[in-house]
C-alpha cells in the first residue's frame, strides 16, 4: 500500500534591485492547515537566484513525500522545474549550446530537494495575486532590504534599502 502524499502549496518570490545587487527571497508554504513563512537575503546576487532560492528553501522544509504546487511569477523557475531541468541534468547542467546553466549549484540543490515529491510549478500572472502571493513578495522585499542594509554595514556601498521596507516595518 502506498503512503498518502500531503498536498502542499508553495508561494515564492524573489527581489533584487538593482539586478545584480542586494536581493531577497520569501516564501509561504501551506499544508494541511499549517502555514510556514520564511525569508532570506544576499548582499550581491541576481533576481533569478533569489527566485530559485525561495523554491529550494521551501522544498527543503518538507519532511515527507508530498504533492507540491509551486506558485511563482518567474517563467525561469516554472520552465526550469517543469521542462528544462531534466535536459540540463542529462547534459551535465548545460544548455543546448554547451554553456553551463546559470545558478547551477542552486538547480542541483533544487533537484536534490525534489526527490520523492510530485512537483508542478505554476506561473503567477500579474493581477492574479492572492494573500499568500502578496505575503511571499513582502517577505522577499524584507530580505532585499536586509541585504541592502548589510551592504552598507560591510562597506559595499549604498543599496536601495528604503525601497524594500515592508509595510509592517
Amino acid at each position: 500500500m502506498t503512503a498518502q502524499r500531503s498536498n502542499v502549496v508553495l508561494f515564492t518570490a524573489g527581489a533584487c534591485d538593482p539586478n545584480p545587487g542586494p536581493g531577497g527571497w520569501g516564501l509561504m508554504l501551506k499544508t494541511d492547515g499549517a502555514e510556514i513563512e520564511m525569508h532570506g537575503s544576499d548582499p550581491e546576487t541576481k533576481s533569478g537566484a533569489m527566485e530559485l532560492m525561495a523554491v529550494v528553501q521551501g522544498l527543503e522544509q518538507l519532511t515527507q513525500q508530498s504533492r507540491v504546487q509551486v506558485i511563482s511569477a518567474s517563467s525561469y523557475i516554472c520552465n526550469g522545474i517543469n521542462s528544462w531541468r531534466g535536459a540540463w541534468k542529462r547534459r551535465g547542467w548545460k544548455k543546448r549550446n554547451g554553456e553551463e546553466i546559470e545558478n547551477r549549484s542552486l538547480w542541483e540543490r533544487l533537484d536534490a530537494a525534489l526527490k520523492g515529491h510530485e512537483v508542478q510549478a505554476t506561473r503567477r500572472r500579474d493581477g492574479a495575486r492572492h494573500r499568500e502571493d502578496e505575503r511571499a513578495c513582502e517577505l522577499a522585499a524584507q530580505g532585499a532590504g536586509e541585504a541592502a542594509e548589510r551592504r552598507m554595514v560591510e562597506g559595499l556601498g549604498p543599496g536601495p534599502a528604503a525601497m524594500y521596507r515592508s509595510p509592517s516595518s
